[in-house]
């Protein structure tokens, strides 16, 4: 059963990556074409800057899960691989239970705010564009991380109770590991 729940989570960030990567090929076009249009043209488009901005928001926040789950975030290198292995899934455990933490109230402070904006129908100021929908993204992210970082605290405690680890990124750390195949 949780082998399909991490698979499912798997597929939904492979999804949002994708579209983080969208995100970026589309902000990288306006840039293009708004610079162009500008100093070749002389007719600037009005809207790009602020769509851009939005592109670059929906790009982090889409891509941020994927990250999370494949522990591509920062990290100390020096530090991280001098530790003890059972010391490392405790820190492990610790960050875990913070960024949770902190990412619970971010939701919350984050969809009060987008839901604010909709609620007075508020438009960036150049091009008029819708700001919420953009600004929804950031709690819907932030939901997804969650469900990461709680398979992440799952396959933690079952490393540090002596378990083998269900997502295949967690299997890297584990010493003396058979090279099984994992979810």
């Amino acid at each position: 059963m949780m082998a399909i729940f991490i698979r499912t989570l798997r597929y939904l960030t492979s999804f949002m990556n994708i579209l983080a990567c969208l995100s970026a090929v589309i902000m990288a076009t306006l840039v293009i074409t708004g610079t162009v249009m500008r100093y070749f043209l002389g007719s600037p488009m009005m809207f790009s800057d602020e769509l851009v901005g939005f592109m670059f928001v929906s790009m982090a926040f889409l891509a941020f899960p994927m990250g999370l789950l494949k522990k591509r975030h920062i990290s100390v290198d020096l530090v991280v691989r001098n530790i003890d292995y059972p010391v490392r899934r405790f820190i492990d455990l610790v960050a875990v239970i913070i960024f949770i933490t902190f990412a619970v109230i971010f939701i919350y402070q984050s969809y009060d705010f987008a839901d604010f904006s909709r609620e007075i129908n508020a438009r960036s100021d150049i091009g008029a564009l819708l700001v919420w929908p953009w600004m929804m993204l950031m709690p819907a992210s932030m939901v997804v991380a969650i469900l990461v970082a709680l398979f992440q605290l799952i396959d933690t405690i079952r490393m540090l109770a002596g378990f083998e680890p269900l997502i295949k990124e967690n299997r890297e750390e584990v010493p003396d590991l058979e090279s099984e195949e994992s979810v």
